[in-house]
């Protein structure tokens, strides 16, 4: 579970260090994946249309490592905001991927729109892959109307109904793990 780091110059010529965490695990060896979301305004746009197939990357890593054994715990909650999702995906497929790990893992991630939702095709396809063990409760701060399945979305993590049940199972015999969003419960 390396942390990667991207090192590039803004539209001022400014160097700028931006710590990315892979989806890949360790065992993908010979590659590995980012999930980049670009902002009009962001310092690294800049460098990144200014890439070309074939041009080279400067990382490094890993920063940090989550210490983690298979079947340390039974159950794993995880809350996520917005981009934060990229460690929490990584642990959860690390969990959900290891035939000797048996451990739940429930995903709690949180976003303003629909729209920005990083990385759903992946989780549902996970959900879907491993049912019963891989849980994720989307929350969004807007809903539009025309959103088919708005159903499936809590409104916001404010009326807190969401997290009891997804906390009930936080005893010694599991771990919660959350992205420092401390926005997440703002009103």
């Amino acid at each position: 579970m390396d942390l990667s780091r991207r090192k590039g110059k803004d539209s001022q010529g400014e160097e700028v260090i931006k710590p990315y965490t892979p989806t890949t695990l360790d065992s993908d060896v010979g590659y590995f994946e980012l999930v980049i979301k670009m902002y009009p305004q962001g310092r690294m746009l800049h460098h990144f249309r200014e890439l070309c197939v074939g041009d080279y990357l400067a990382v490094k890593g890993p920063k940090g490592r989550f210490r983690y054994q298979p079947g340390q715990v039974r159950a794993f909650g995880m809350i996520a905001g917005g981009s934060g999702i990229t460690p929490m995906f990584q642990v959860a497929r690390a969990i959900l991927e290891n035939p000797k790990d048996m451990t739940n893992v429930h995903l709690i991630y949180a976003n303003v729109t629909y729209e920005d939702i990083l990385l759903k095709e992946e989780l549902d396809s996970i959900v879907a892959n491993y049912p019963g063990r891989f849980k994720v409760h989307y929350v969004l701060n807007q809903i539009s109307v025309n959103l088919v399945g708005a159903e499936k979305f809590y409104r916001n993590m404010k009326s807190r109904n969401i997290l009891l049940p997804f906390f009930m199972h936080s005893t010694n015999a599991s771990t919660n793990m959350t992205d420092n969003t401390d926005k997440l419960f703002s009103e």
